[in-house]
């Protein structure tokens, strides 16, 4: 999507080709007062002009000619090397005198053709026609590539599919010029392409009639890495009438249109409204199943809540935003675990991600909270990634319920001395505690007490088995308040 306004340096005559490089931001017009009419438009000869980019306050100055190149026919539009030395420009070949003689009528016929200048002290000078002009057809409206070693161009040339087509020559590392080739037919049409403009990522714009579009030209552009075919810019770009020579500068991320949709050909700028789609989809990190009915909460960079939607039977929800927004994503549902992942959202528009929450594994009475079993090693007191799995689950049950108090309970086996035991058992009920404080508990909701051999949960005397010591070695949580 663009945004699409008309420029305040438009006149009350034809503007139109417009292409920025560095501050110089230069097109085509007929503005031109006090000089002799072009009979066809009954508007003065079109003119180069160049206007300065103020990036303070993103306005361009009064346009000026391009005095260098202008002369007393037609001239534009312009394309220059990405080094800022070479451009190519449209004029006609009368300035080459190329030019088919109607004697019987008097009268002489031009082309559009292509030329060359290089900058030679800050002034475009030394100009020269490109070798593949002709007084039978015309080579006009050039774009050269990022690399400088590929110019595009329109023409009618012999082996032309409609009436103009785009054409493209190799410039070659002495600065001559290879076989002009005809561009092909994902492009070209029988009807008329015209105004080809290459980004600096390789794809091509072009403006064309035979295409589908909306009405007379329209803007299309056509990547190879993405489509066989070439594709609309659709509105606002294109309208019912002409919309011809798009380009983009990629550095500033705007580029500008020509379109005669006011009635008269004028300039737009043209600003790409980036618009994201992120789709989170919600699953069980255990089953894979999807998780209807989760909370999906996105907050900014403030940690605010800017929306929260439930999802749906599939399990997702799709947030829709404006590009570069930072977001956290918190996910949340009765039962499992809650979910907390940082997600940037890019300039490409579209995202998928997945969350997958853990399901709690435990049950809530009256009197405790009832984990997993949780053992500790023979003898050991340390926080295993196994007890700790469990204390997680412990951990989010009381950061969601604040008013939630617990006692740990810790017991050990009968193996060993009572006093020992009952040692050990602090301990251990000591670290649990150290850990839930670690995961952002209060102190003041826990407490904390070893019970040692006193209270086993197999009764097993001196007749207990390994396992019934592992289930004697155990936790247990105590709601309190």
């Amino acid at each position: 999507m663009f945004e699409v306004k008309k420029m305040t340096i438009n006149s009350n005559k034809s503007d139109f080709g417009a292409v920025l490089y560095d501050d110089i931001l230069y097109f085509v017009s007929a503005r031109k007062q006090s000089a002799k009419l072009y009979k066809r438009t009954n508007e003065p000869f079109l003119d180069l002009y160049q206007s300065l980019y103020n990036y303070s306050d993103e306005t361009f100055s009064q346009p000026l000619s391009l005095s260098e190149l202008n002369t007393s026919y037609h001239e534009g539009p312009v394309t220059i090397s990405s080094d800022g030395m070479t451009m190519y420009f449209s004029s006609e070949s009368f300035n080459d005198k190329l030019i088919v003689k109607d004697d019987a009528n008097k009268l002489k016929y031009g082309q559009v053709n292509l030329f060359k200048a290089p900058k030679i002290h800050g002034k475009w000078t030394s100009i020269v026609a490109v070798p593949f002009n002709s007084k039978y057809y015309l080579t006009g409206n050039p774009a050269i590539n990022k690399d400088g070693n590929v110019l595009h161009f329109a023409s009618n040339m012999p082996g032309s599919i409609g009436g103009t087509d785009i054409w493209k020559v190799d410039i070659n590392s002495d600065v001559s010029f290879g076989t002009a080739q005809n561009i092909g037919d994902k492009i070209n049409t029988v009807g008329n392409e015209n105004f080809p403009f290459i980004s600096d990522d390789d794809v091509h714009y072009f403006s064309s009639n035979g295409l589908s579009g909306f009405g007379g030209l329209d803007v299309f552009w056509f990547d190879s890495n993405v489509s066989d075919n070439s594709i609309n810019l659709g509105i606002p770009i294109n309208s019912e009438k002409d919309d011809f020579a798009f380009t983009f500068n990629k550095n500033r991320n705007f580029g500008f249109l020509s379109s005669n949709r006011s009635g008269l050909d004028d300039l737009y700028n043209v600003v790409p409204l980036c618009k994201s789609e992120v789709t989170v989809v919600v699953k069980n990190s255990k089953t894979g199943a999807f998780l209807a009915n989760s909370n999906v909460t996105f907050l900014n960079s403030n940690k605010t809540s800017v929306e929260s939607q439930i999802t749906n039977n599939k399990g997702e929800v799709i947030y829709k935003s404006s590009c570069e927004k930072q977001f956290t994503i918190v996910v949340y549902k009765d039962g499992f675990m809650r979910n907390a992942d940082s997600l940037l959202i890019n300039t490409n528009g579209m995202q998928k991600m997945e969350i997958s929450l853990d399901p709690l594994a435990l049950t809530i009475t009256e009197n405790e909270i009832e984990l997993n079993a949780i053992y500790f090693e023979f003898n050991k007191s340390e926080i295993t990634p196994e007890v700790a799995a469990e204390l997680d689950k412990l951990a989010y049950i009381m950061a969601q319920n604040k008013k939630l108090n617990i006692l740990i309970k810790s017991h050990t086996d009968n193996v060993g001395n009572e006093k020992y035991n009952l040692n050990l058992s602090q301990k251990r009920a000591n670290s649990t505690l150290e850990y839930l404080i670690s995961k952002g508990i209060a102190v003041h909701r826990l407490e904390a007490k070893g019970f040692g051999e006193s209270e086993p949960k197999v009764n097993c005397n001196d007749n207990c088995s390994d396992a019934d010591h592992a289930m004697n070695r155990r936790l247990e949580f105590i709601i309190i308040k």
